[in-house]
Order: C-alpha cells, then structure tokens, then sequence
C-alpha cells in the first residue's frame, strides 16, 4: 500500500489538496493511505525516516523553509528509493532544478483552478497507484537494505552470502561484485526469504549461488570460487 503525504505551507492550498486526494482514494478505491498533510518539512521527514515507507509525496516547490520542494525530495530519497514524487509550483522557472537533484519526479503540477489540479492530481495517484504495483512485480526477487543513511536495493541473484563482521552489529554484504559492511543482525538476515539460508552462526547463503559442498569439511565454496563454513546442522540445509 501507498503512503500518501503532503507538504504545503499554505494552508488553504494544503486543505484544498487534501481533500481532492482522500476523494480520490475513495472513489477509486485506491491502495492507498492518507498518511501525513504538513507545512513542516521536520515532521515529514521524521515520520519518514521512522516508518521508512514506499510513499507517493506532493510537495511545493517553494517551501519558505531552510530546504525547498527539490531538497526536501532528495532527503526523502535517502530514506525512500521507491516513492513516487510530485511537485506542486507557481513557479515554473524552479522546475529545472529537479533535474539536477536527480529526485525522478513523477510529475509536475502548476498551482492554477481547483477544477484542472482535482485532474492533475487524480492522474498522479492512478499512475503512481499502476507504477507501484509494477514495482512490487519486478523487485519480488529484490531486496532493500538500510547502508548508512541511505535505502540501497539488490537483486537477490548477485548475493552471494552475507556474514557476521569483525565489528561488532556489523555484517558484510558478498555481492558477486562488491562487498559492503553495514548494521545489522545476522538473526534478521534469513527473514528476506528467497534461498538465504542461515547455515552457521556467523553466515547466511544464498543457495542458488552455492556451487560445491564438502560434507566432511563442512566447507561451501560458492560461484565465484569463495570458500565459507557450514555448521553440521546448516549443511543439511543446503541440499
């Protein structure tokens, strides 16, 4: 389901907005939930980094606060790869700093009569509501991770294995690639589902890149030639 949010600091333009988007979720019978309407960007980006949500956000442009509409977006992108953005502005001139924020906004809407924003809106949240959907398709086999300050996705099929770090709440994230050391709890990791299997204390495995496993040395070498060990009950849940 969609999170919803708005940041207007015009209080009438909010109230107008609003009440056009909670129409629409219930007309159209929409997956979607009104989560936030706010001229603060503080008490949005706190709600998001605290619920770290898949959200569709209308914000103004030209917030009179220390971030604009742009800035606020790519604070929120840090915490939400997969949001759906829209601008609201009176402003076309600020529209191409989008772009070099690199936010991919979903679309842009001019502030004008309440009748062609009811429209504009309307076609947002249908195509937001269609694209989530695909997304939820394509990154079945995909898997978000929280590396720093940032929301980073992966295909499940470039892990190789991820396993306990020498630093303590760390863990290191084999890629086929790439390794990347972030926090977390390796109890956690088997959670994702997939073929991530916990077969020793200190190493999940995907199994569809195990390509050798030595029962006698409870050793797994996976397809990049990298060598991890099993414990005696994990090794049985590799065949």
């Amino acid at each position: 389901m969609l999170s919803v949010f708005v940041c207007e600091d015009d209080k009438i333009q909010r109230e107008k907005l609003e009440k056009i988007i909670r129409n629409v979720i219930m007309i159209e019978e929409l997956e979607m939930e009104f989560t936030l309407s706010t001229g603060d960007i503080k008490e949005l980006l706190e709600l998001v980094k605290k619920l770290e949500p898949i959200g569709l956000y209308f914000l103004d442009i030209d917030l009179q606060q220390e971030l604009n509409g742009i800035e606020l977006a790519s604070e929120i992108r840090k915490y939400d790869t997969f949001g759906k953005i829209v601008f609201l502005t009176s402003h076309t001139e600020l529209m191409p700093l989008a772009f070099q924020y690199r936010v991919e906004a979903l679309d842009y809407i001019i502030k004008s009569e309440e009748e062609a924003m009811r429209l504009r809106v309307y076609e947002c949240m249908k195509l937001a509501s269609e694209r989530h959907k695909d997304d939820r398709f394509k990154n079945k086999h995909m898997i978000t991770i929280k590396i720093g300050n940032q929301l980073r996705t992966f295909k499940v099929e470039d892990i190789l294995f991820i396993e306990t770090s020498t630093k303590p709440h760390r863990l290191v994230l084999n890629l086929i690639n790439e390794q990347i050391e972030y926090y977390g709890n390796i109890k956690d990791v088997e959670k994702y589902g997939f073929n991530l299997t916990r077969c020793h204390r200190s190493f999940v495995v995907n199994k569809d890149n195990v390509s050798k496993i030595n029962k006698n040395t409870l050793e797994v070498e996976m397809n990049d030639g990298s060598i991890i060990y099993a414990s005696t009950r994990g090794i049985k849940k590799l065949h």
